[in-house]
């Protein structure tokens, strides 16, 4: 609910006539000698105060303004001792006090308390008023006025703000045609005299070691810039927040394609948050002491994903991490074959996902995450050539028959890498049919021979990319391109 709050106090009520102003603007008062006329000024309406006198007031401006504020409103005020305005953006009124006392009128004073909110832009207001002359009249009928303010775009960094392992290459848009933004990572006010600029679709290299402070204002002729302040942190175990607001969020889940990801249904989710990346050969040695890989020789093999690691095998991680973090363990693993050391090629696993440390994330939250928000085939579209494909995805086409750093291919809006190709992602849920009733936090069938495996991996086409694509396989099998990611709570 956005309420404003706001005490004026005008003295001096000899005239006739009193017009105030709302404003973000330094000038804050009226003159009430040369009163603005409603009909002139872009006004609607005439509703009037009941049981007082001679009482008119005209509804708000409903207009396009520049400022945070409406430029100005205009009260008529005939013999009235005093009134109260409200003003809400759905229609929940707050009482704002506009006192007008009996004394000779003094010109251009109007005294006003500070606004503790500003309006929002393209949200309607709507306000009323009663007035005072021996007695409160009633309210008067409901006026409203919607902001329109003459602004620039927001500059949009993809991926987003956050934690990261790798120093991101951001990708910056702004929505308004023509728009040329500076920005700075000194922490100064970018302007066109300061900070290097730039303009839709350009990049900036942040160094996360340096936890960069990002400023970008955005200008356009005419229009009033607009400003943006953000950071890209280092974290050894970035998450991303997913929904970054908090909230439930429901997407439709599964595709038309005739198999196993019929029928489509929709799921909502509690917010969650997963790893920007999939975890990789030095984060899985970091913890559990030795690396898996098949692919230990590759460039920047440090940053490729750990594979060949089965299903048990990624439960063990979450609980290891857990605890080197200070958090309560996921999953309780008994009978474990082998009793030590790996791969664990069975087990019998319980998970209580009321806890607070990492899991696998189910398989509808990984499609949620994998999506960024989307609803296409693809989280960038439906673009299945070579080359837009490999902006994206590791795959048969450009993998050359191995992993690769993690990372490299562009983030989706979500600000996760690389959910598309690179390695098969292990998911928390046993393999089997979706159903065909909407779903809320789901966790899958109560059992099964295989878990769910998705993304799909270096050595497989376009077609196996598809967000909503399943795969699924023993949870003791380990394959070279066999992967996961993690998974934690929101809060």
């Amino acid at each position: 609910m956005k309420r404003t709050v706001v005490s004026i106090v005008a003295r001096g009520l000899a005239a006739a006539v009193a017009l105030f102003v709302l404003s973000s603007c330094p000038a804050l008062f009226a003159d009430f000698d040369n009163p603005v006329d409603p009909d002139s000024a872009g006004y609607q309406g005439y509703p009037t105060v009941q049981g007082v006198d001679d009482i008119a007031l005209v509804s708000a401006w409903n207009g396009d303004c520049t400022s945070s504020m409406p430029s100005f409103m205009c009260v008529k005020v005939l013999d009235a001792t005093a009134y109260h305005l409200q003003i809400s953006s759905a229609n929940d009124f707050s009482i704002l006090y506009l006192v007008f006392e009996d004394q000779a009128l003094v010109s251009n004073r109007v005294e006003s308390a500070a606004i503790s909110d500003s309006f929002t832009n393209e949200d309607t207001y709507y306000w009323r008023m009663r007035a005072y002359k021996g007695g409160w009249g009633s309210w008067s009928p409901v006026a409203s006025f919607t902001v329109h303010k003459h602004t620039v775009a927001l500059p949009v960094l993809s991926p987003p703000p956050g934690r990261y392992l790798y120093d991101p290459i951001v990708t910056v848009s702004c929505a308004t045609p023509g728009a040329a933004m500076y920005y700075t990572r000194d922490d100064t006010l970018p302007s066109p005299t300061n900070g290097t600029r730039i303009v839709d679709g350009d990049t900036i290299t942040v160094d996360i070691q340096l936890a960069t402070k990002v400023k970008i204002r955005a200008y356009m002729t005419g229009l009033d810039p607009n400003y943006l302040e953000c950071y890209y942190t280092y974290d050894p175990f970035p998450m991303a927040y997913v929904p970054d607001s908090g909230s439930l969020r429901d997407f439709l889940m599964g595709s038309t394609v005739p198999g196993d990801e019929q029928p489509i249904h929709r799921v909502t989710l509690e917010a969650f948050r997963i790893s920007r990346y999939e975890i990789t050969q030095t984060q899985f040695q970091s913890v559990m002491g030795y690396n898996p890989s098949g692919f230990p020789g590759n460039a920047d093999a440090d940053r490729c994903p750990v594979e060949n690691v089965s299903w048990f095998d990624a439960v063990e991680f979450c609980n290891l991490l857990s605890e080197s973090k200070g958090r309560q363990p996921v999953y309780t693993i008994d009978a474990r074959t082998p009793a030590t050391g790996h791969p664990i090629t069975a087990a019998t696993v319980t998970a209580d996902l009321s806890r607070t440390g990492y899991r696998l994330p189910t398989e509808a939250q990984w499609e949620f995450a994998a999506r960024g928000g989307t609803t296409g085939t693809y989280y960038w579209g439906e673009a299945t050539d070579d080359a837009t494909v490999g902006l994206y995805a590791w795959f048969s086409a450009n993998a050359g028959g191995t992993t690769h750093a993690v990372g490299q291919k562009m983030a989706n809006a979500y600000g996760l890498y690389d959910t598309a190709g690179n390695v098969w992602e292990w998911c928390n849920d046993w393999y089997g049919t979706y159903p065909d009733t909407a779903q809320v936090d789901p966790t899958g069938v109560v059992s099964g021979t295989k878990r769910i495996l998705r993304g799909a991996s270096w050595d497989r086409t376009a077609d196996y990319l598809r967000t909503a694509n399943r795969n699924s396989a023993d949870p003791g099998s380990t394959f070279s391109n066999y992967g996961f990611r993690v998974a934690l709570p929101y809060w």
